[in-house]
């Protein structure tokens, strides 16, 4: 009878896999413009173009190999997809692949229907939904994170078994060649000192060194050019990226670093990781760890590497866009869901259905936001606005990213003195300014934003396009509008 359960439990899981690469699948078909980190695409292009190898590349090698290896072996298959379409439809795999490593290592902290309602929750978090259909690493480091994560779970049951250590290494070692990100081998040294903790279970010998052998090795094999590193952010890409930019873009921070809620630490811990993990599994999280029901284990290989990657980020750059932030997902969903399964088995049906219902309603309401809000920005800047303004003489376009000369600290004056005839603005980029307290120079520009939006700074000021996504009226989340500012002459 067990047994039965267990199939229909792993069918169900299989189902929501299915759905879930059906659903990413038809968003990657539908969409009108692609959307994600194209440098990576273009750099496979050149790539298999000439016989130079990768040009100067964003970010270390191992991504760009493995798409491009998944994208030729396909090929023999008849693929004809095309690059760019054939590594979406590679994440909305590993979008599936991952929520059944995620069922698979739920069932170590929860059991039948929680597993269940685990998957569901893992397949509709934004974050995770939205490293389906982008361009961008995120489904890989996930990969690599649950898969990691399972092989120190695997040690702590069978402590002995040395292969688990190198494996560890090996995987470590391709996270930092996929994207810089070293806290992946926390997970393990975690697992090693949750094992000193529980003594009983601690072997005679635990050899570090086939760890740190496996990194070692995997490193260069995944990351052949890290040899050149040390040209890295010379070139520029680098140097020119929006992390490293000196104004208050779209997700930014402010350096205030107290200042709450778009302070330096508190915009990505309060705003961006809840609406990356989706609100209500957020603060079932937070419940559950106020009230300390999650297992030593749970917290030493699921949470206590998160700080240390959390920290890279807010000290590395004041962005805070909410792809940033899945890796520390996957753990969030499983705490939330461990907390419901406490919960029902304290107070019964009556607190679970109750939370249960909307739960399930905003998961599924929530999942696209942030892709819509991608897919709708690049659609009017990359269509839209070109379609219907490049013939209408100079064009001044102020968006998150700003890719115009000027600088974001004089952006204001340089309106005042050159005058341009037609002005777009995104209203969430300009408003950024006004989050900040102690900067004069962001607060003239603040004051000036608001007069040139309110049609006071000599332009007639109207809404061109907006972009709309769920819940966007419900929230009270009215920007993300693109406006046509035109010269009073």
């Amino acid at each position: 009878m067990d047994q039965d359960k267990r199939l229909l439990d792993d069918f169900l899981a299989l189902f929501l896999a299915i759905i879930a690469f059906y659903a990413a699948t038809y968003y990657v078909f539908n969409m009108s413009i692609p959307i994600g980190d194209l440098n990576i695409i273009n750099s496979i292009k050149s790539k298999l173009a000439s016989s130079a190898g990768y040009p100067q590349l964003l970010y270390p090698t191992f991504m760009y190999i493995f798409y491009e290896k998944l994208f030729l072996f396909s090929q023999f298959f008849g693929n004809e997809l095309g690059l760019e379409l054939t590594s979406r439809v590679i994440n909305c795999t590993l979008y599936s692949i991952n929520g059944i490593l995620f069922y698979h290592l739920s069932k170590r902290y929860l059991s039948s229907k929680w597993n269940i309602l685990g998957i569901f929750l893992f397949f509709s978090s934004p974050a995770l939904f939205y490293s389906a259909i982008e361009i961008r690493p995120a489904g890989l480091l996930v990969l690599e994170l649950l898969i990691i994560t399972l092989v120190v779970e695997k040690l702590i049951e069978s402590p002995k078994i040395k292969i688990y250590h190198f494996l560890s290494g090996i995987i470590s070692g391709l996270a930092i060649a996929t994207k810089f990100n070293p806290s992946y081998f926390f997970i393990y040294l975690f697992g090693i000192l949750y094992l000193y903790l529980n003594q009983s279970r601690l072997p005679k010998k635990i050899d570090l060194s086939l760890a740190a052998f496996g990194l070692i090795i995997s490193l260069p094999i995944g990351w052949p050019t890290i040899w050149g590193f040390g040209n890295y952010f010379n070139t520029p890409g680098v140097s020119d990226n929006f992390y490293f930019s000196n104004f208050p873009g779209f997700g930014k921070a402010i350096e205030e670093t107290w200042s709450f809620p778009y302070g330096k630490y508190s915009m990505g811990l309060v705003i961006i990781l809840s609406f990356a993990a989706g609100i209500l599994n957020y603060i079932l999280f937070w419940v559950g760890a106020a009230l300390r029901i999650y297992s030593k284990r749970f917290l030493f290989i699921w949470i206590f590497h998160i700080p240390i990657y959390l920290i890279l980020i807010f000290n590395f750059t004041l962005y805070r866009m909410s792809h940033m932030f899945t890796l520390a997902v996957p753990a969030i969903i499983l705490g939330a869901t461990i907390l419901l399964r406490y919960l029902t088995h304290r107070w019964g049906p009556k607190i679970f259905i109750p939370l249960l219902f909307p739960l399930i309603i905003l998961s599924l309401i929530q999942t696209p936001i942030q892709a819509d809000i991608a897919s709708g920005f690049a659609q009017i800047v990359k269509q839209e606005i070109p379609t219907k303004f490049t013939d209408e003489g100079p064009l001044l376009l102020i968006t998150n990213y700003n890719n115009n000369e000027i600088k974001g600290d004089q952006i204001d004056l340089y309106i005042q003195n050159k005058r341009p005839k037609t002005i777009i603005a995104l209203d969430s980029f300009l408003y950024n300014y006004c989050k900040y307290k102690n900067n004069k120079i962001y607060i003239r520009h603040c004051s000036f934003f608001k007069k040139l939006l309110n049609g006071q700074a000599g332009y007639r000021s109207e809404v061109f396009s907006e972009i709309n996504f769920p819940l966007k009226r419900f929230f009270d989340f009215d920007f993300l509008k693109f406006y046509l500012l035109t010269r009073i002459d």
